[in-house]
């Protein structure tokens, strides 16, 4: 949010506004953030997210050039390098992108329509951008398809919080990408604040074949229909984008993304023609360094029509993978689970200490959560073989008390990356990982066979299936399932069944750090019950535990990006190849993404050093245990079962 002070009616400031003033003396008086005096000198103003107004003086601001390469007068840039975006900048830039591309007269720029408004107080995320493209035409089969002669037309509806909505008003820049890059700003929307008439806009966009062959820089042929089939050879899809904009400890950098190409959920992406198996696995060549990918299932995705049997499809209903940055430490009594807990309370509560650590907001439930996961192994007849917990693969059913009936959440954790470093460790730290995972939604009791089939299935699209074979038998054996050396059992006498159940309480935490990154934080409780008949009596055992995790990505370009894979790999196709494959923006991870330059990754570095300080905040215990005597989790149900007796 920002908010121009320059007239002379300038209100007061507040707590988290973002100013900009560029004045003359005596035009007006700016009051300070403590209220104490006026100062009349020419200068820029920023309102800090801790309250304190920041001066900027005037001989350190020079203009900011927009993207089209004019220099916005409407956009400022500190000696320091930050930007400060306002509305008429966003504009500004976009109106000078489109001149640039598709001419002064604006009658042949894409259109806007149908604007209207609408509320809802009761819509609870933060915020979220849906577009549909209007189907034009039939193929054979009768399905509609977005491209038509008209060209592309787009129905987006953008849903905001009412409660959330910036003062005096949200600043959302909507744009259309493709999987290489932003193509255009559709829309610059000033939403207002507070209980306001309408929290959801829907608009409609509309370009033509002619635009969107200047926006991806094609020539056409002359023929219509070769025309259409060019742009979706070149363009099989597209997404739409928006960006909730506040000032977060620099500028007014996103706060929030909803959509896009690699959307949560896929939300926000728009095929014009059908992926197959070939394409995707084409895509695998480069990675994705995104911490969070998914899609929903759906009739018609590769993986969803060969296992629809057992899994669910639909909105919400996704398979998504994770690069799980995770730091795990074992607690070592319960005193010390309870002194950790009073401990980040502490700094939860004391405001003063936020601004040392970097924080910009600290919250905590107020009440523990309960978990209760199924823990998934390899069985023969009656007999659990332990094949999974014993390399320490996670393959669980987690249920909470408030999930519905049809809810069957299965995840996979797989293979791990550690960092290496140079030279000794600092006293009390410990390896650094990064894990693949992935979840999807199975309709509730899978059948054992098809269940079995599913988990050992490796096909492009079957991201989960991958996860685990990968972490179990390693690539170079092909995902052989079969081989004299699989560890999984021969014949067709076995399956993956129920094998220990781990309740967990739960206390969670939430951090805000600069760059929206947030850095999620659980203190937990755990015990185990083995489901595995014949077993005798076991002793009662917990294990405690303090988790780090980034639980929001960085929304910053330099976080967000795609390299081609080279680590282990080596792509030895053409150039017009490789084209192709970018312009499809896979909906999963592979084992490749796991690369070395995810532990430089901006988010990943202010995670890790927010983490560092607040362990040092955390220990020694009142109890004397230090960092050194911790041990390093990542798989309570693995030291669970060996504090059982289950494994060795």
């Amino acid at each position: 949010m920002q908010q121009d002070f320059s007239s002379p009616s300038a209100p007061i400031l507040e707590v988290n506004q973002l100013v900009t003033v560029a004045r003359q003396p005596g035009t007006h008086t700016i009051r300070a953030a403590e209220g104490g005096g006026e100062d009349t000198r020419p200068a820029f103003y920023l309102v800090d997210v801790y309250g304190e107004l920041r001066r900027i003086p005037a001989a350190d601001v020079r203009p900011h050039p927009g993207s089209s390469g004019v220099t916005s007068p409407h956009k400022v840039c500190t000696a320091e390098g930050s930007g400060v975006s306002t509305a008429a900048a966003l504009n500004f830039n976009r109106d000078a992108a489109r001149e640039a591309m598709f001419g002064t007269d604006k009658a042949k720029h894409p259109v806007i329509s149908n604007m209207t408004l609408a509320r809802d107080p009761k819509f609870e995320e933060f915020a979220l951008v849906e577009p549909v493209a209007k189907l034009n035409g039939f193929t054979d089969g009768g399905k509609g398809k977005p491209l038509s002669e008209a060209g592309l037309e787009i129905e987006i509806t953008l849903r905001s919080n009412i409660g959330l909505t910036a003062k005096p008003y949200d600043l959302v820049p909507v744009v259309l990408e493709r999987p290489q890059g932003e193509l255009d700003t559709i829309i610059v929307l000033t939403p207002a604040s507070g209980d306001v008439e309408g929290n959801i806009i829907t608009f409609t966009v509309h370009y033509t074949l002619e635009q969107l062959a200047k926006l991806i820089r094609i020539t056409l042929p002359e023929d219509t229909k070769e025309q259409i089939e060019k742009i979706e050879r070149e363009l099989p899809e597209l997404g739409v984008k928006a960006r909730w904009l506040t000032f977060n400890g620099g500028n007014n950098a996103a706060n929030h993304t909803s959509g896009g190409v690699l959307g949560k959920g896929n939300i926000g992406k728009i095929r014009l023609v059908d992926v197959g198996l070939d394409q995707l696995k084409a895509t695998e060549r480069f990675r994705i360094t995104e911490w969070n990918v998914s899609e929903d299932l759906r009739p018609g995705r590769p993986v969803y029509d060969s296992f629809s049997a057992i899994l669910q499809a639909g909105k919400g209903k996704e398979m998504a993978t994770t690069l799980e940055a995770e730091s795990e430490y074992v607690l070592e009594t319960e005193e010390d689970h309870a002194h950790v807990t009073a401990r980040l309370d502490a700094v939860m509560n004391d405001r003063e200490s936020w601004k040392d650590l970097g924080i910009l907001d600290f919250t905590g439930a107020d009440k523990l959560t309960k978990y209760t996961d199924i823990y998934y192994d390899v069985y023969t007849g009656k007999v659990c073989k332990w094949t999974l917990l014993s390399r320490e693969i996670v393959l669980r059913h987690r249920s909470v008390t408030t999930d519905e009936d049809d809810v069957f959440l299965l995840t996979v954790k797989g293979r791990r990356r550690e960092k290496i470093t140079s030279g000794p460790r600092k006293p009390g730290a410990k390896p650094e990982f990064i894990r693949l995972a992935s979840q999807v939604q199975l309709q509730p009791e899978p059948a054992p066979l098809e269940l079995r089939r599913f988990l050992t299935d490796t096909t492009a699209d079957n991201a989960f299936g991958r996860v685990l074979m990968d972490a179990l038998i390693p690539p170079q054996r092909g995902h052989d399932t079969t081989a004299p050396s699989s560890p999984l059992p021969q014949g067709n006498n076995w399956w993956f069944g129920p094998a220990l159940t781990v309740v967990s309480l739960r206390k969670k935490y939430k951090v805000t750090l600069a760059n929206s990154v947030t850095v999620e934080i659980s203190v937990d409780s755990a015990s185990a019950t083995p489901i595995q008949e014949g077993i005798g009596h076991l002793p009662d055992v917990h294990v405690y535990s303090v988790e780090f995790g980034v639980g929001h990505p960085a929304l910053i370009t330099a976080a967000t990006t795609t390299t081609t894979a080279t680590d282990g790999v080596t792509p030895t196709t053409t150039e017009a190849a490789n084209s192709a494959a970018r312009r499809i923006a896979r909906p999963y991870h592979v084992p490749q993404d796991l690369a070395p330059s995810l532990f430089d990754k901006v988010d990943y570095v202010q995670y890790r050093t927010l983490t560092e300080q607040l362990m040092g905040r955390l220990f020694p215990t009142a109890a004397g245990t230090t960092m050194d005597q911790l041990g390093l989790g990542g798989n309570k149900a693995a030291l669970l079962a060996k504090k059982l007796g289950l494994l060795k």
